[in-house]
């Protein structure tokens, strides 16, 4: 049970284990897992509850960890964008039986290509352990007895990230809490030079959760306070003043292959459920109305840069008609 947008891999890896996706609406606000549209699709086949916070906002935990409390369901956190996000003043990655964060190169916390597991659950831990490792790391680190007579081959594959990767994650991790705070000084400043552009809606930053590192900055367009144009000639505009803008790179996961057809692609021949693109979701109004721009980092030198992306915005709001006569123009 997941969220119905988000990046891909935070579910795909349920298809391996020759499992079944499905798929809950999200809050407007956090871009994650809706507590109520998830109790509403919940069967008693469903198992785990994938939490994705999106974009760097944590999800309602309090509501999700009832929920999963009363059905005996396990919970795994997705933390890929929140490095150092908190709900109610806890750090993401503490909630759920387990969580992981990617570190590959876009994060704060980069390795090139790897990622974090972290759990409270031994069970899990021997398990991933011998899922990576065999030989030494093996035999000193699992617990259970049972699980340690693996020790010489572990479970006989080798689920890691290099040495190297992991050398590059231990310094990225040590420049962190200064990107923290550049970045939360940055987006901040972006975030009020914003707050008149009327086409806009801003990120919505709940009053108990801390947005960490964040992952981007995606506010949502209103195209009706900008005479209907669409998104696209939006983009078309802003990267014509210079600005690095798009739509989010991930779509509902509804409308991806992966996960509407009903066959399991790593097993031919294996059905699976097929899942419908649901119409009319929170889901489908943000990946059609949310714009991607830059997670600034450097502050405050980064400070000019930012208001030239907000006069941009600004400059489009000024222009509001040629703007709609270029959008209806077939010729343009």
């Amino acid at each position: 049970m997941g969220p119905a947008l988000t990046y891909h891999a935070a579910l795909s890896p349920v298809f391996a284990l020759r499992g079944d996706v499905v798929l809950a609406d999200i809050d407007p606000d956090t871009r994650g897992l809706d507590p109520k549209a998830l109790q509403a699709v919940l069967t008693e086949h469903t198992k785990v509850i994938t939490v994705v916070h999106q974009w760097g906002h944590p999800c309602d935990m309090d509501a999700i960890l009832r929920i999963a409390e009363r059905h005996g369901l396990r919970v795994l956190e997705d933390c890929s964008h929140a490095h150092g996000s908190r709900y109610k003043g806890r750090p993401v990655g503490t909630f759920g039986d387990a969580a992981v964060f990617s570190l590959q190169a876009n994060k704060a916390v980069y390795a090139g290509e790897g990622g974090i597991l972290v759990t409270s659950d031994p069970q899990v831990h021997d398990r991933a352990t011998l899922l990576g490792h065999y030989r030494d790391r093996s035999r000193d680190a699992v617990l259970d007895e049972d699980l340690r007579a693996h020790w010489v081959t572990g479970f006989g594959l080798k689920l890691r990230m290099s040495p190297f990767n992991a050398i590059v994650a231990r310094h990225a991790l040590a420049a962190f809490p200064a990107r923290k705070e550049a970045r939360h000084r940055c987006l901040r400043h972006f975030g009020e030079r914003l707050g008149d552009v009327t086409y806009l809606e801003p990120v919505h930053i709940a009053d108990h959760v801390d947005m960490g590192a964040w992952y981007g900055y995606k506010p949502l367009y209103r195209p009706e306070a900008l005479g209907g144009v669409p998104r696209s000639v939006l983009i078309e505009a802003l990267r014509a003043e210079g600005m690095e803008v798009g739509a989010p790179s991930s779509p509902r996961l509804s409308t991806l292959p992966l996960y509407a057809r009903p066959e399991n692609p790593l097993f031919p021949g294996t059905p699976k459920k097929g899942i419908t693109p649901e119409t009319g979701s929170h889901a489908e109004h943000v990946e059609r109305h949310a714009l991607s721009l830059p997670t600034f980092t450097n502050w405050p030198d980064d400070t000019k840069l930012i208001d030239q992306y907000a006069e941009a915005f600004h400059k489009i709001g000024r222009h509001r008609e040629a703007l709609v006569r270029y959008a209806a123009d077939p010729s343009r």
